[in-house]
Order: C-alpha cells, then structure tokens, then sequence
C-alpha cells in the first residue's frame, strides 16, 4: 500500500474521529481534546529544546483553549470544528498528493524538502473548492458569510496551517527527528496532524 493511501485513510479516520467525538456530546469533545493536548505535550517535550518548550506549550494551551472553550468554537460552534479540520484534511492531502507527484519548486528545502508550491496552491484551489460546496449546500455549517471580504478570511486556514506544519518541521529538524511519534501511520506522531492548528484556531479567532 502507498504511503499516501495510508496517509489518507489515517487522516480520514482521525477527521472521523473528531466528528464523532464533537457531534456526541460536550463530555466527549472535552475528552478527545484533552487526550490529544497531553499528547501534543509528551511530543513537544521530544522536539522542543528547554530554552523553547515553555512558549512551545503556551502556543499549543492557547491553541487548545481557544479550539474547545472560544465563543466562535467548541460548544458554541462545534460545526466550525468540523469544517475547519476536514477543510485543514483536504488541503493537506492535495498538498501532498500533487506536491510529490509534481512539485519541482520547493518552498523551504531547508525545513522541509518536500513540501513544494506546486503542492501547496493544489491543495489551495482544493480547499475552496471544499468551501465553496459548503458554503453552496450547508451554508449552516460556516460562520455567517455576507461579503467576498468574510470568504478572505477562511482563505488564511492554508496558510496558518502549512505555518504550523513548518514549525513543527522546524524543530524537528533541529532536533534530529523525522517525525514527533508514531501513533498515526503515514503522518508520524499527533502534532504531525495537529500542527496545523497551532496557529489556524487563534489566528481565526482573531479576525472572525
């Protein structure tokens, strides 16, 4: 089996994951959030070093707080969980898919030699894509949408998320790690999946 089938069915069933762990109850959503932040943590300690690790799990504390506890997230709008992560999932997977396929025009060869531009506006057109099908046919499941400036600001979900993608690289890097851990095939450790948030909830939060 490919890599990138594996990595897609892994992504697939983590995004499954979250839905049903949100959609259950506050309980569930709290649970599932809180099992993954410890995680994030044991996984930064690996990475980061001690000069770094405090502002490491400040930015993943207030990244967390703001995903379950913010008034534009979490028990107010478990929805936006939803579309964020699947949107988050799609992009990836695009990203991924064309960028090893294709991708000749390398981003940052010195964080990460395989990310590529080529993957990178793929995943892009493939993300609004998914955005604008939710926006045409659930359009309950997006904050309220009232101008091409407010569809702006989802565009900012990519970019916030290959960030925290190469953050993580970044001090993987530097500590000499391919990936943080092994607990999903084909992406390595939780915060190789959950980079993408680190900064995605707080800068969303910021502008919505």
């Amino acid at each position: 089996m490919s890599n990138f089938i594996i990595r897609l069915a892994s992504g697939l069933l983590f995004v499954t994951t979250i839905f049903f762990c949100t959609t259950l109850s506050n309980a569930t959503l709290i649970s599932l959030f809180a099992i993954l932040y410890i995680l994030c943590i044991y996984e930064f300690i690996k990475i980061s070093s001690k000069k770094n690790l405090f502002l490491n799990i400040l930015v993943l504390t207030l990244s967390f707080s703001i995903l379950v506890f913010s008034e534009n997230f979490g028990f107010n709008n478990k929805n936006q969980i939803l579309i964020i992560f699947s949107a988050i999932w799609i992009f990836d997977s695009i990203a991924y898919l064309v960028g090893s396929k294709f991708g000749k025009n390398k981003m940052f060869i010195k964080i990460s030699p395989k990310k590529s531009w080529e993957g990178f506006f793929s995943g892009f057109f493939a993300f609004l894509m998914y955005m604008y099908l939710v926006y045409l046919f659930a359009p309950d499941f997006l904050f309220e949408i009232s101008s091409k400036i407010e569809m702006l600001k989802f565009s900012l979900i990519p970019i916030t998320a290959t960030a925290g993608d190469f953050y993580i690289s970044h001090l993987k890097r530097k500590a000499n790690l391919k990936d943080s851990g092994k607990l999903i095939p084909g992406h390595g450790g939780i915060l190789d999946r959950m980079d993408s948030i680190l900064f995605t909830f707080p800068i969303l939060n910021l502008v919505i």
